[in-house]
């Protein structure tokens, strides 16, 4: 799979590789203009995957083709799939996550959302190693 960006406002897509053959860093538009992408994209992909996770569901699968995801994802439509999250505070923080790009919180910002934050539970308890 390779994300794709669709504008420089950072919004992305997945395609699979058959259906983008040429990919150099960054990702080319079907104009093939090369475009710069930031953290942000990573932020949308982690919405997409909670999304995903949450309903298991891919996102845009009521689109039958890359050009009608195209269209959804650069009008800035979320998902059908969303719906379908029942959890308010799930839902509010994917929505952050995949919001327009100028909208969506950085790293830095959504690591201290309180969806994050409500786990209670020991830093001793946790299985991360520390190195």
């Amino acid at each position: 799979m390779i994300l794709a960006s669709f504008t420089e406002t950072s919004t992305a897509v997945i395609f699979s590789s058959t259906e983008m053959s040429e990919r150099v860093r960054g990702t080319r538009t079907e104009r093939g203009r090369l475009l710069d992408y930031n953290e942000l994209v990573d932020i949308y992909s982690l919405g997409m995957c909670m999304l995903e996770m949450a309903t298991l569901e891919i996102p845009y699968s009521e689109c039958d083709s890359i050009a009608k995801i195209y269209k959804k994802v650069t009008a800035g439509v979320k998902p059908q799939a969303l719906n379908k999250v029942s959890d308010l505070e799930l839902k509010a923080f994917i929505e952050k996550c995949i919001d327009q790009a100028r909208e969506r919180p950085s790293a830095a910002d959504l690591i201290k959302d309180p969806f994050l934050s409500e786990v209670d539970c020991d830093e001793e308890e946790l299985p991360i190693s520390k190195f």
